[in-house]
């Protein structure tokens, strides 16, 4: 059973973008959700102490 066909998927949605989304979300470098932690050494996002 076939509701909508490849053929019409691959027109209306970019795949190339979301695997580009995915990758920037899941790589923890992307820019913080919620917060950024400072020191004087430094800050980091909430994203890399997630992966962390």
């Amino acid at each position: 059973m076939e509701i909508v066909g490849a053929e019409t998927l691959d027109e209306q949605i970019d795949l190339d973008w979301w695997h580009e989304e995915w990758r920037t979300a899941i790589d923890g470098n992307g820019e913080a959700q919620a917060y950024n932690v400072g020191t004087e050494s430094g800050s980091i996002a909430d994203r890399k102490l997630m992966y962390a």
